[in-house]
This record gives structure tokens, C-alpha cells and sequence, in this order.
């Protein structure tokens, strides 16, 4: 850095010190070497770093809020501050050369403990009771950043948060990948980033590439952590759930009956990867014996419940399970109340936008035609088609799902000809993104050549919906 720029923000400093003799000068510096540039840091995280420093004899006597503002105030032109004085005040280095000024004055290894310290006060606060919403969302969006820089790479991926979209997540993790290259391809941490790009593209709606990124992951953690690591047994199931998803029920059966002794001997009867794998198991028994499904999942849910509560994500799911396959097995009017149910407690734990609250609206709809009403169950669908699109987007295989739900409605309740452009759309897609052989692909021909079977269909009665 320039010597003038040096000099100049060093006398700052100086004078903020003859300014405010009592206050935590330094100490405050010291943390805003590790703040983002710019108006970005909640003073209330700063006041509480400051304090744990305090407390440890590395700053001045008292550090409350005034104090730390008083440092701030006689640090002038140095600092950012937005909301001065408020409650929802933010703070950081005023430009990125005094970052680049406090990051050499304090040198890489106490600049480190700096971004520890305040990744240790950002969990200790996102986790009492009363977290204020700007703290919560700095630590949402900065914790993993901080604990990267204190040198802490698998806390910083226990950190990252979940964001709103499949695009976005596995762009989140894309860039971790990146970032995490240099520790070496068969660094823990890659493994994790590659399982969760894996995963993120299956739940973007491309199944067969996320079976592809897990069947070329296997071998390596396998190399790596050894066959009975628990990270190991997931890359298992994750092949055996996404090998179901890409069209082969019957062999993701298989390979989850076959991992599930191995879950059970290394976790335990009671570990959540396998109750999982139990559910699994019954869903895809499901395709062949409804019935038989319907029973292994009643057997599950008091175990879940008991071992992860009522209102565990997992709970919820097995609850969806029983209800289809309650509709499947002859009672869809029980099936249609027990999703009716499920609804609101999904809705109240996960959010209104979370693809299992929307998939549950989807089963809805399924049985409310089911027990005699499929011009309900059409507007059900099309009400949902547009909430999954904003948050799924248009290729997800449950937008694919609801387009033909919407299709099959629509020549239910006599609309034949608008329900065979609807399908004949849907086919392109589905044949871009799910290939020839896969069952969606294959029901959607049928229902094509059936409706192509009726009386002749003018095409001069489509429209472009």
C-alpha cells in the first residue's frame, strides 16, 4: 500500500485514541479488519465481539454499545455506518483500501482470530432466543465467509445456508467446489461440495445428471473415508434414490434393501439416515405392492416420531407417504383428509414455497378428483403450477408432474382437444430432460394416443396456453 494512504490512516487512528482515550479503538479496528467493506456488519454483533475481547484482557475497560460507538464516531471517515445511533445500526471499513490498510496493520494470523471471533459471537447470538432479523441474516450470509477465513473449511460448509432455489444452491456450492480445489480433489471438504452439487442438481430437476455426479463420486469417498463411513453410505443412498427418480423403481429397491443392513450395523436402528432409508424402501416397494408399502410406512412413523418429533421434515414426509398410498390402496376420500392435514402442519414448519408443501398441494388435488371432482382438482393445479415454476422452475420433474395433472383434468371435465396440445407440449419437454424409456415419457405417449383415438381433434382449436 502507498505510504501517503498508510500514514494518513495511521495518524486516524492516532487521533481516534487522544480522542476517546477509554474507548476500545483497537479493538474495534481489529474486528473491522475482518468486517466486510462497507455498511455491512450489525453493530450489535460488533458490540458483542468487542465485549468477549474485552473480556479477555485484549481491549480497554468498558465496551458496551456507547463505548463502541464513541470509537466509531472519533475513527471518522474510516468507518461506514449506516443507521448511526440506531438500534439496526451497521458498520464496516469505509472503502476497500482501509481493509487493505487494517489487514496489513494487524497481519494475517490475528486478522483470522478476528473472523473466529466473530464467527464464534454470530453463532452464540443466531442461536439465543430473540435473535434480531439483521443479525440472523448477517449470519445466514456471512458465517461460513468468516469461518473460511479463520481456517475452518468444514465449519464454514456446515454453515452455509440453504437458499431459496435449486439454481441457487448449487451455484452456492459451485463456488465453494472452487474455492476448496486447492486442498485437493480428495480433501473431505471436496467430497462434500461434489455430493451437494450432486444433490442440488437432482432437486433442480435433472435426476439422471445427479445419479451420473453420485455414481462417479462413490469410488472416491469410498477410497477416501473407507465403506462403512457414514458419508459413504449416503452416497449409497443418494445412487439408489436418484437411480428411481431416473425411471428404474426396481433397482433403486434393490439398492436400497441392500444398504439398509450395512445403515443399520454401523448407525444404529435408531439414526435418521435409517429411518430414511426405511421410507425409502417403502416407497419404492410401492410401485409394485401398495398395500405392502402402506404397512411399512405405518410401522415407521411411531419410530420417527419418537426419535425425531412430530415435526421433523422427515415426519412430515412419511406422512405424505401414508396418505398416497392410503389413495392407492381404495380410500382416496381418507387420503384426500389425511393431506388436508398434513397441509397445515407442513405449511407452519417449512413455509408455503417448500417443494413438500407443494407437493402435498399437488396430492390434493389428486385426490380431490379422485373422490369425484376433477374440475376442483384442475384449478387446484393450475393454482399450483404457477408457485411451482416461480420456485422449482420450468423443467423441475414436479412442474412436469402438475403440467400433465392439469392435462388429464382438462379432458376429464371436456376439454379434449385443449388436454391433447397440453400433453403433445409436455412430451418435448419431458423427452429434452427425462429421455425415451422414462415412465413419465412413456404414460404421457399413451395418453396422447388415446385421447388421438377418439373422434377426430381439430388443431384449429388449440391455443398456445
Amino acid at each position: 500500500m502507498d505510504a501517503v494512504f498508510v500514514s494518513a490512516f495511521g495518524s486516524a487512528v492516532v487521533a481516534a485514541e487522544r480522542i476517546v482515550p477509554d474507548a476500545p479503538v483497537e479493538g474495534v479496528l481489529r474486528l473491522l479488519a475482518a468486517a466486510p467493506v462497507g455498511a455491512v456488519l450489525p453493530l450489535e454483533v460488533l458490540v458483542a465481539a468487542v465485549s468477549d475481547h474485552e473480556a479477555e484482557g485484549t481491549v480497554g475497560v468498558g465496551s458496551g454499545a456507547v463505548v463502541v460507538r464513541d470509537a466509531l464516531a472519533a475513527l471518522g471517515e474510516l468507518v461506514a455506518r449506516a443507521g448511526p445511533g440506531s438500534s439496526t445500526e451497521r458498520v464496516g471499513p469505509a472503502h476497500d483500501l482501509i481493509a487493505e490498510y487494517l489487514v496489513d496493520r494487524y497481519r494475517p494470523r490475528a486478522v483470522a482470530r478476528a473472523h473466529l471471533r466473530l464467527a464464534e459471537t454470530l453463532r452464540a447470538m443466531a442461536t439465543a432466543r430473540g435473535v434480531s432479523v439483521q443479525v440472523a441474516a448477517y449470519a445466514a450470509a456471512r458465517l461460513g465467509e468468516h469461518l473460511w477465513a479463520a481456517g475452518r473449511s468444514s465449519e464454514a460448509l456446515a454453515a452455509l445456508p440453504e437458499l431459496s432455489t435449486p439454481a441457487d444452491n448449487i451455484a452456492l456450492w459451485r463456488t465453494w467446489h472452487d474455492r476448496l480445489e486447492s486442498l485437493g480433489p480428495d480433501h473431505p471438504d471436496v467430497l462434500i461440495t461434489r455430493a451437494n452439487i450432486a444433490t442440488w442438481t437432482g432437486q433442480g430437476g435433472d435426476p439422471r445428471r445427479a445419479l451420473r455426479l453420485f455414481v462417479q463420486l462413490l469410488p472416491d469417498v469410498q477410497r477416501v473415508l473407507g465403506p462403512d463411513h457414514p458419508d459413504v453410505l449416503t452416497a449409497r443412498g443418494n445412487i439408489a434414490f436418484w437411480t428411481g427418480e431416473a425411471g428404474d423403481p426396481r433397482r433403486a429397491l434393490q439398492l436400497f434393501e441392500q444398504l439398509l443392513p450395512d445403515q443399520q450395523r454401523v448407525l444404529g436402528p435408531d439414526h435418521p439416515d435409517v429411518l430414511a432409508t426405511r421410507a425409502n424402501v417403502a416407497l419404492w416397494t410401492g410401485g409394485d405392492d401398495a398395500e405392502h408399502a402402506l404397512h411399512l410406512l405405518e410401522q415407521l412413523l411411531p419410530d420417527q416420531q419418537r426419535v425425531l418429533g412430530p415435526d421433523h421434515p422427515d415426519v412430515l414426509r412419511t406422512r405424505a407417504y401414508i396418505s398416497f398410498w392410503t389413495g392407492r390402496t381404495g380410500d382416496p376420500q381418507r387420503a384426500l383428509h389425511l393431506c388436508q392435514q398434513l397441509l397445515a402442519d407442513q405449511q407452519r414448519v417449512l413455509g408455503p414455497d417448500h417443494p413438500d408443501v407443494l407437493r402435498t398441494r399437488g396430492n390434493i388435488a389428486t385426490w380431490t378428483a379422485a373422490t369425484g371432482n376433477p374440475q376442483r382438482a384442475l384449478h387446484l393445479c393450475q393454482r399450483l403450477l404457477a408457485d411451482q415454476q416461480r420456485v422449482l422452475g420450468p423443467d423441475h420433474p414436479d412442474v412436469l408432474r402438475t403440467r400433465g395433472d392439469i392435462a388429464t383434468w382438462t379432458a376429464v371435465t371436456g376439454n379434449p382437444q385443449r388436454a391433447l396440445h397440453l400433453f403433445e407440449k409436455l412430451l418435448a419437454d419431458q423427452l429434452r430432460l427425462l429421455g425415451l424409456n422414462h415412465q413419465y415419457v412413456l404414460t404421457t405417449r399413451s395418453r396422447i394416443e388415446g385421447l388421438r383415438a377418439r373422434p377426430r381433434v381439430s388443431t384449429d382449436d388449440r391455443d398456445d396456453g
